[in-house]
């Protein structure tokens, strides 16, 4: 009884394999590999009661001097046969059918291989494994794939991943600047006007440059409809011209109790020229673009300034930045750490618009790793920014808009890579427009300190925006319009630290690319 049951599910599995191959063969989805290192180690199998028996892939690139080859496992426990067969643009490399048992193969495993040399380089060449329906009722055959890129498919592979890499850098960089101009950051109060001492300020900082101990009218409180007019000596003609300019920016930009404390002012109001401010800030974002790549980036900046008059800070800062680049679909990861230094300057030019420039130069080291090879990469890069903000209120709240125009270029020297392929010399540059305002309103929390909450929206242009560049079947570097969101607060303390801290995302206006960041932010007089 048992050798007919056995028969008739025999008969019935062959018989149910027929009609599902008859009504038609189904298969996996359709897989895509970027290239013969993304390919190497797939791997299909199917069971004898597996409804799938076949599987299409595409692979984007197979270039000439690529070698494919396949291990096929066939096993099986009972009578039967089982089929296997790959098919590789078009042409079939393998196809087999074992036969267990009834005076066939003894059951068991048995293993075969077959190699695949591209004629020539390819696009989007299709893979197939197809086997035929089971009649072993424990059959099963496993396809494992093994693929070594050529020298030849390395190097465009290597380049396009470098310079991918590079593109994002250097918009990174762009991105997470500095926060915001420095002498509005370092002074927090000249945004708001400093209302309660703006004219004893201005009346001493005028006394001052008229002559030691002679007596001055109280002027007119400085305001945006006045911007120019400040203290004058009772015996001496008003201020005018630059004269008048550079005493209503000094007092804007001094409350009547800076005069009179450390960091070299004295008891006439001269200023507080020989005050250092030594600041840092570290910045940290994820990315991810297309559904397939996925990257981070982190960059600290440390400075110091002085004022060189009331109303112009100087200085000179540094960073080390470092950044990860994945994307799957093209098998690359590249990774590189660098350092910039130069100076920059930050200026008052009215009470209420201020400029802010900045020029850094430095180098990185970057490894690469693409369709199966390694490399190092050394680059060289620049960098120049200008910034002018204006500062406006409404009732409680401080509004300051900002346009900014920076530009980037990086220099990334040419490298072999480990097959012995060149990767040629390639450039990088941006050049961007970037505008727009940040709200906050100011408390008083008590024993000195206050807080400012703040939010930001800013329109990015990139005017001059970098190559595209085609990695793993997607392109990449081709948005040039984007907007950015922030919000965050800052915590200014009695003795003159201030802190910050903010997030941000960045992506609005961009199909498929998505960032998340925030920074910290430290300012610590000396």
């Amino acid at each position: 009884m048992s050798s007919v049951l056995r028969v008739t599910a025999l008969t019935a599995a062959a018989v149910t394999g027929f009609l599902v191959f008859v009504a038609g063969t189904p298969a996996h989805a359709n897989t895509t590999f970027a290239n013969c290192a993304a390919l190497d180690g797939h791997v299909f199998s199917r069971a004898h009661n597996s409804a799938v028996i076949s599987e299409s892939n595409t692979i984007t690139s197979l270039n000439d001097g690529d070698a494919i080859s396949f291990t096929i496992r066939y096993n099986s426990g009972a009578n039967g046969t089982v089929t296997g067969a790959i098919t590789i643009d078009g042409a079939t490399i393998f196809s087999e059918t074992l036969s267990f048992g009834g005076g066939g193969l003894a059951f068991g495993v048995y293993t075969r291989n077959a190699t695949y040399d591209p004629p020539a380089d390819g696009t989007n060449v299709s893979l197939v494994f197809t086997t035929l329906p089971f009649s072993s009722m424990e059959g099963s055959v496993r396809f494992t794939v093994s693929c070594t890129p050529g020298s030849a498919s390395a190097a465009p592979v290597a380049a396009a991943a470098t310079k991918t890499f590079a593109t994002e850098r250097a918009r990174r960089i762009l991105e997470d600047r500095p926060d915001r101009p420095r002498y509005i950051r370092k002074r927090l109060k000249a945004l708001w006007g400093d209302d309660a001492d703006a004219d004893e300020t201005a009346d001493t900082l005028t006394r001052a440059a008229n002559g030691h101990g002679r007596t001055a009218a109280v002027p007119p409180r400085v305001t945006p409809n006045r911007p120019f007019q400040v203290a004058s000596a009772s015996s001496n003609p008003p201020l005018t011209g630059m004269a008048a300019r550079d005493a209503t920016v000094r007092a804007a930009s001094y409350r009547s109790d800076d005069v009179t404390e450390g960091c070299g002012a004295d008891d006439t109001g001269a200023s507080r020229l020989s005050c250092i401010d030594v600041w840092t800030e570290g910045h940290y974002t994820r990315f991810t673009d297309r559904g397939d790549r996925d990257g981070h980036f982190a960059v600290v900046y440390a400075g110091a300034d002085i004022h060189l008059t009331p109303w112009v800070i100087a200085g000179l800062m540094g960073q080390v930045d470092w950044m990860t680049d994945d994307i799957g679909s093209a098998d690359t990861r590249v990774e590189g750490i660098g350092w910039m230094v130069g100076p920059y300057a930050s200026m008052r030019l009215t009470p209420n618009l201020f400029f802010d420039v900045r020029a850094a130069w430095g180098l990185s080291d970057t490894d690469v790793n693409a369709a199966g090879v390694t490399g190092n990469v050394s680059t060289e890069r620049w960098l120049v920014t200008g910034q002018l903000s204006g500062n406006f209120h409404t009732g409680p709240y401080r509004i300051t808009p900002e346009v900014s125009v920076e530009y980037i270029n990086e220099k990334l020297d040419a490298y072999t890579v480990s097959s012995g392929a060149q990767i040629a010399a390639q450039t990088v540059s941006i050049g961007r427009l970037r505008a727009g305002p940040e709200v906050a309103r100011i408390f008083d929390i008590g024993n000195g300190m206050t807080l400012e909450p703040r939010a930001a929206v800013a329109a990015v242009w990139d005017f001059n925006p970098p190559d595209d560049v085609t990695l793993g079947n997607v392109r990449y570097g081709n948005d040039d319009f984007r907007a950015v969101v922030e919000a965050g607060t800052i915590l200014k303390t009695e003795s003159g630290i201030n802190f910050a801290i903010s997030g941000k995302y960045e992506g609005l206006g961009v199909s498929g690319f998505d960032a998340y960041g925030g920074y910290l932010w430290i300012n610590v007089p000396l």
